[in-house]
């Protein structure tokens, strides 16, 4: 895994490895349509060590200070003991304060909030809601907000969550809404015959979207690059797509 993602360029020194964990385990079901449907294996995975054993402060306080922009999803959230989701907001908190822009997406999986004792809706939404606060780039699914918040409309989303400066909104095949400021827009999907396989179509708009906008790109144009990506990625098994496969953004 340290050797794929470096020949991704990504910087690794920071990547703890803790002696007899695991990654996580997961099975992704897919359907005729695409749609795919989970079963994990996580609750003794590496990642839930994030900061009971695997960052020392000083590491923590290095990320705090060293990056302009920090990505998470509610699973991270969701796989956390109780104690690291706090120290997770306090993370956040100090690298707002160096300057940091915080991105989020929720990404709900209700397997991950029900596998353990005392886990459950309530609880996503309490801490949902503690990092939204903190929120800078907000990248959200809209059935999500509808399960959790009970959203009755996009507008009812926009309204909730009026405080965050940029907001997206996905929606699958349907145009996602893209909210900068005071603007609002909508922004076509690309269209796809029948997909073969939805897993990543999410986190492959987030990273375009995100690659975009680090490079200069309005909001609404790195929704058409994550619209052009996730295209790309459900018409292919498996959420990593060939290189050879991927579209120019």
């Amino acid at each position: 895994m340290l050797a794929a993602w470096q020949q991704e360029g990504i910087d690794t020194h920071h990547v703890s490895r803790l002696s007899g964990k695991l990654p996580g385990l997961y099975s992704v079901n897919v359907d005729a349509t695409g749609e795919r449907s989970f079963h994990y294996w996580r609750s003794e995975s590496a990642a839930r060590s994030l900061f009971s054993h695997a960052l020392t402060d000083e590491q923590m306080e290095s990320i705090a200070a060293e990056n302009s922009l920090i990505f998470l999803s509610g699973i991270t959230v969701a796989i956390l003991p109780y104690e690291s989701r706090k120290q997770l907001v306090n993370l956040l908190k100090k690298a707002k304060h160096n300057g940091a822009k915080v991105a989020f997406d929720t990404n709900h999986r209700p397997a991950l909030w029900q596998a353990r004792e005392g886990n459950n809706s309530d609880d996503a939404r309490h801490w949902y809601q503690c990092i939204l606060e903190l929120t800078d780039i907000a990248l959200l699914t809209f059935e999500d907000e509808q399960l959790l918040f009970n959203d009755q409309s996009v507008e009812d989303t926009l309204q909730r969550l009026q405080h965050i400066p940029e907001l997206v909104i996905k929606r699958g095949s349907a145009p996602c809404i893209v909210k900068s400021g005071d603007d609002i827009q909508s922004v076509i999907a690309q269209k796809v015959s029948t997909p073969v396989d939805t897993t990543g179509a999410g986190d492959s708009f987030n990273g375009a979207y995100l690659s975009s906008r680090i490079q200069g790109s309005s909001p609404v144009e790195a929704c058409q690059a994550g619209h052009r990506l996730a295209a790309e990625v459900i018409m292919h098994r498996g959420g990593v797509i060939p290189k050879e496969a991927m579209p120019v953004l």
